[in-house]
């Protein structure tokens, strides 16, 4: 029986346990939870997987996950194994060596583009003084590279050059499924044997309640309900994990567009029902 691979961000990663938790995050309640309808378990179920390798984390970016796969790549079955590569936005860097999970600069680069240096010393608490200094001179160049050097379209074009990798690995053999977690507007066709539609993170964004349905509307909601801490598992409510397994499934066993733009439960996630029924996790923010 083969495996599944998973490679991605936030709406990839296993189920959060506690020792899982970046330094800012913890979990309100300590009760244990059922996490067997994901959408990883659920796909893993209906292809007869015998196991998940899951390699996604939260705050990671795609320089990270192409090198995770090539590390991992000696141990893949290409006849029996199917990978999962999240696609997360490109504008993301790997600079913070030992600390992959910092990629995502606007957590600590502030607006006035100078660093957070109490949230990075808070986030890289657990490494020794000498890697701990080496860390915040790296996120020194992560900020310079920020204001002198970072560019939309050249960051765009990385992930197509990344894509690129991975859709080589299609020709190779992989049976590798590229799913868009963000848009990349010079991304004509992000898998070799069928198509995708929309992406990942809108559908994550859609199932907030807002009688307006525009961008800025539903991050505004996202913010007033949760504060940030997304109690969801991998961003979305339980019953977008099942429509989401069963779409990844029809596109892998019948090569169907993966359609991401329509299908999924949207506009029902507000402060009530979040608080009852959506929010998973229980974590909150430390100060």
């Amino acid at each position: 029986m083969g495996k599944l691979w998973i490679f991605g961000d936030s709406f990839t990663n296993a189920p959060l346990e506690k020792r899982m938790l970046v330094n800012d995050l913890v979990f309100i309640e300590e009760t244990k939870k059922d996490f067997s309808m994901t959408w990883q378990s659920l796909l893993c179920q209906k292809l007869g997987l015998s196991e998940i390798c899951n390699h996604g984390m939260p705050g990671i970016g795609l320089d990270y996950i192409q090198w995770r796969y090539v590390q991992e790549r000696s141990d893949i079955d290409k006849e029996n194994d199917v990978i999962i590569i999240g696609h997360t936005m490109p504008a993301r860097r790997w600079f913070i060596q030992k600390s992959p999970e910092l990629s995502n600069f606007i957590n600590f680069i502030k607006t006035d583009s100078t660093l957070n240096v109490e949230y990075l010393k808070k986030m890289t608490a657990r490494h020794d003084p000498e890697t701990r200094q080496k860390s915040l001179y790296q996120a020194e160049a992560a900020r310079q590279y920020v204001i002198n050097i970072a560019d939309p379209v050249m960051e765009e074009l990385y992930g197509v050059s990344v894509l690129a990798y991975f859709n080589m690995q299609q020709h190779e053999g992989y049976q590798i499924i590229n799913i868009p977690i963000y848009e990349n507007s010079e991304v004509t066709k992000w898998n070799n044997n069928f198509n995708s539609i929309g992406n990942l993170n809108s559908v994550s964004a859609n199932e907030w309640q807002s009688e307006k349905r525009d961008e800025q509307s539903l991050w505004t909601a996202f913010m007033d309900i949760c504060g940030g801490a997304d109690g969801r598992v991998n961003h979305l409510i339980m019953d977008n994990h099942t429509i989401l397994a069963d779409k990844l499934f029809k596109t892998i066993t019948e090569n169907e567009t993966l359609d991401l733009t329509t299908g999924f439960i949207s506009n029902i996630v507000n402060a009530t029902s979040y608080d009852s029924k959506y929010d998973v996790y229980k974590m909150k923010q430390v100060p």
